[in-house]
């Protein structure tokens, strides 16, 4: 609010900024983490970069398998 206050940025490029963070930070969480709704959401991917091989949760490598997740 203070960047339109001082009419630095005009709403449109407060607006876009906000679109793009969010679809920013949609799809960094998605690249690691299941979506919200699914049975373990905090629980990364397995296999991810850091080493850590992450929670199997039961029926999850058939689910990767049949690419339905």
């Amino acid at each position: 609010m203070s960047r339109l206050e001082d009419y630095r940025h005009d709403y449109y490029d407060v607006s876009a900024g906000t679109i793009i963070g969010i679809a920013t930070a949609l799809f960094a969480y998605r690249r690691y983490f299941p979506g919200l709704k699914s049975e373990y959401p905090e629980v990364p991917y397995p296999g991810n970069d850091d080493g850590n091989e992450g929670y199997q949760s039961p029926g999850r490598h058939e689910d990767l398998e049949m690419g339905r997740v």
